[in-house]
């Protein structure tokens, strides 16, 4: 039998001090910069753990998009995680253009003592870089797959990798260079494009062919910069060699061409417009040169004729546009190329952030147009909007209040990097600032590097009109004039488990007082009583957080909530209230079942919850137990269901990456949370289920299933294994395990722990479900769980 693999949930990752090995997010980045990959900030988000707003993102992204590195099957990125030492070397080797010839070492097992724990996988990527020098093993002969990358070794792969990529040969350039005719003869326009955006390219020109250089090899000692749309001069038959240059002025890529000797320009045939592609928004002409040129029929500059050109300039975009000869100079509508001349220049300026069009348009020539994307000022502004008013309150939850950073023209501004630091106040000695409603107390909120609006929320424990303030340097500052009502109990709410096991502690179960609105509110000078009750007829009990037996509890002045347990000595379906004078009951239903040896016939969970009808369909054919699986759809469905007339196992679902990226004790908690919330009764147990474990040896498992054990004893519940296949565990190192019960597929009769033996046992598969034996294992221990 194999049970249904779960999709993990989503894990948060920890922003306490960095950890010792390297993560995810910081190797992508190395390797983009060692092998000058460009961020992508702009592609669309993939991921949820990975925001936009995330200064990594732009270069994750890109190395994601490269398919370099790739995501989780749930759907995460996880740029905290660890990598292990075979994962960098899949990384590397396909970043390096290699993946095709480590796919030929698949099959050959790398020469490691501990190959043995090599994923197959990763045979030909290990092989291929220790092969060219990137990665190394260790002195004793191993090369620790499994272990996390550390910055140590980053910093010594790192070096490595440059020294490979100095040493290998130049590429050709992306598209290779072409010439054409310049303005006179002998003068030519070469055009090429470079393999990465923000690399530069330049020229050398020689009567002889020019040697294709090495990274390592020096350039032509009259080499000259190129930029776009400029020409040489050069006699037919020189030979031009083109070298784009990394922004550290090393040779990424080259190409030469043979000049012909018919290089002439022709007459006027049309307009080219040059100029930056981003400027500020501003209220005069200042972002340019732009550079209005005259061409022939092949695109090559060509001289004005007599009288010169001139073109009518026009934008098209929002806000208003103005264009001058110089910098910052009078307004000006149109340009004039002057006679022999083959371009002019002029500048740009608007007042509002977008992508204007450019237009130069000439008598009879087609119009030239340029996009330039106008991007806002630096933040000379703060707005803050938000409610006029609310309700007095010790837990801030009054908001959100929205900070917007503003240019000087009143355009939306995006902070600079590491962020725009805002300091928050208020004149009232009872007023507090959170991130997040009900959120940690605050004094300043930060708008994130890029970002133009960051949120706060606010409370204030007096009423009255006080006034919040925020304040940045070189901003002025801004402030809002609050009405803080007091508060008035209403109603009020009690939350709490929905089961929960007879003769043990069920709860916590909390009763929050609110207003009319449902609003949580304080309670008022004096403090309320609140009585409790359950529609329960055998013994019972209400007992505070301390332990103490309790008919009520008190909520003190000022405060919102108060807590307590309950206990019940029979099962069964019952009606928790909470009431006090003039205020709005609350109820909770609770189901309180008994914790019982269990025995007999069972059935394995199936797809979708169970019906009423169906658990009494299952009870009438001799069924007495369930197991069901935590990472199972509507869980709590499904153990609330089967309550009513089978006692309930848990056991958790498998999922093979989990044997390997995690820790046993991690995997554990996900089981914990879900027994908890469904009031699991402590001492029951809690099964893992081992089977399809990929490349983790027999050693490896018993190391994670002890480790998940420990973790469910810890939590108060009874740690077991399900032994399915296929699995490595055999039945010896079986007998090394630290679990307390053991369950076993019919297809896994091979595998009895010595000492235990099972207290459970598939028989056989019954309309789709696999049915189990319960008993009592060697030592005369049977299963616990939760039952009517």
């Amino acid at each position: 039998m194999f049970l249904a693999a779960v999709a993990e949930p989503s894990l948060s990752a920890s922003a306490a001090s960095p950890p010792a090995y390297v993560t995810r997010a910081a190797f992508a980045q190395v390797l983009a910069q060692d092998l000058h990959l460009p961020p992508t900030p702009d592609a669309p988000q993939a991921f949820p753990d990975l925001p936009q707003a995330d200064p990594a993102y732009g270069p994750l992204m890109a190395v994601y998009n490269a398919g370099w590195i790739s995501g989780y099957p749930d759907g995460t990125f996880r740029p905290n995680a660890p990598l292990t030492r075979e994962q960098v070397a899949k990384a590397e080797i396909i970043a390096l253009g290699l993946g095709g010839q480590a796919a030929g070492l698949a099959d050959i097992r790398p020469a490691y003592r501990d190959s043995g724990d090599i994923g197959r996988w990763a045979y030909g990527y290990i092989d291929k870089a220790t092969r060219i020098g990137i990665l190394a093993g260790t002195t004793q002969g191993l090369f620790e797959p499994q272990a996390n990358f550390t910055q140590v070794e980053l910093e010594y792969a790192e070096s490595r990798l440059t020294a490979y990529i100095a040493a290998a040969p130049v590429p050709e350039l992306a598209i290779l260079p072409s010439a054409t005719a310049g303005p006179a003869v002998g003068t030519t326009s070469v055009a090429a494009s470079p393999w990465r955006a923000g690399d530069r390219l330049a020229f050398a020109v020689s009567a002889a062919p020019l040697v294709r250089p090495t990274r390592l090899a020096a350039l032509p000692q009259d080499l000259v910069m190129y930029a776009p749309g400029e020409s040489l001069t050069a006699s037919p038959g020189a030979y031009v060699g083109i070298y784009e240059l990394t922004p550290g002025s090393r040779v990424w890529a080259c190409s030469s061409l043979h000049l012909s000797a018919a290089q002439v320009t022709g007459p006027p045939a049309g307009l080219r417009l040059f100029g930056p592609a981003v400027g500020p928004a501003q209220a005069r002409a200042a972002t340019g040169p732009f550079t209005l040129r005259l061409v022939d029929p092949s695109g090559n500059p060509t001289p004005a004729p007599p009288g010169g050109v001139t073109a009518v300039l026009a934008a098209g975009g929002p806000g208003t546009h103005l264009f001058a000869l110089s910098q910052g100079g009078p307004a000006v509508t149109a340009v004039t190329i002057p006679p022999g001349g083959t371009g002019a220049s002029f500048y740009y300026g608007a007042t509002r952030p977008g992508t204007q069009v450019l237009r130069a348009t000439a008598g009879a020539f087609p119009a030239a147009t340029r996009d330039l994307h106008v991007v806002a000022g630096p933040p000379a502004a703060i707005v803050l909007c938000g409610p006029a008013q609310g309700i007095a309150s010790r837990a801030a939850r009054m908001g959100p209040f929205t900070l917007s950073l503003r240019d000087a023209l009143g355009n939306p501004a995006s902070a600079p990097l590491g962020g725009f630091p805002i300091a928050l106040g208020s004149t009232s000695h009872g007023g507090i600032f959170a991130l997040s409603r009900d959120g940690q107390r605050i004094h300043a909120v930060v708008v994130a590097a890029g970002r133009s609006v960051a949120r706060f929320y606010y409370a204030d424990a007096f009423s009255g009109d006080p006034a919040i303030t925020a304040q940045a340097p070189e901003v002025p500052s801004v402030r809002q004039i609050l009405t803080v009502r007091p508060a008035t109990v209403t109603g009020m709410t009690l939350q709490g488990p929905a089961s929960g096991a007879a003769g043990a502690s069920v709860g916590p179960f909390t009763v929050t007082l609110t207003d009319a609105a449902g609003q949580i509110v304080p309670a008022p000078t004096g403090g309320i009583t609140i009585a409790l009750g359950s529609s329960s007829t055998d013994p019972h009990a209400f007992v505070s957080v301390r332990g103490q037996r309790v008919a009520s509890v008190r909520i003190g002045s000022g405060g919102e909530s108060r807590s307590f347990y309950y206990h019940d000595s029979g099962p069964g379906a019952y009606l928790l209230s909470a009431s006090a004078p003039g205020v709005r009951a609350a109820t909770r239903e609770v189901d309180v079942a008994g914790r019982t040896p269990v025995a007999g016939r069972a059935l394995d969970s199936q797809t979708a919850a169970p019906t009423r009808s169906e658990v009494r369909a299952w009870y009438s054919q001799g069924m007495r137990n369930i197991f069901l699986n935590t990472f199972a759809p509507s869980f709590a469905a499904r153990y609330a269901a089967s309550l009513r007339r089978l006692d309930v196992i848990l056991f958790q679902g498998y999922w093979t990456p989990a044997f390997v990226d995690q820790r046993g004790a991690a995997r554990a908690q996900f089981a914990i949370r879900a027994a908890r919330a469904v009031g699991y009764p402590k001492g029951a147990d809690i099964f893992v289920d081992i089977e399809s474990t990929g490349q983790a040896t027999a050693r490896h498992m018993v190391a994670w299933i002890n480790s998940w054990s420990l973790a469910v004893a810890r939590a108060g519940y009874k740690p077991g294994v399900y032994f399915g296949v296929p699995q490595p565990v055999s039945a010896r190192a079986a007998g090394l395990l630290l679990a307390e019960s053991y369950w076993k597929s019919y297809s896994a009769w091979g595998i009895t722990p010595a000492v235990h033996g099972t207290c459970a046992y598939q028989t056989h598969i019954y309309r789709a479900m696999d049915t189990d034996w319960l008993g009592k294992d060697r030592l005369g221990r049977p299963c616990v769980g939760a039952g009517i």
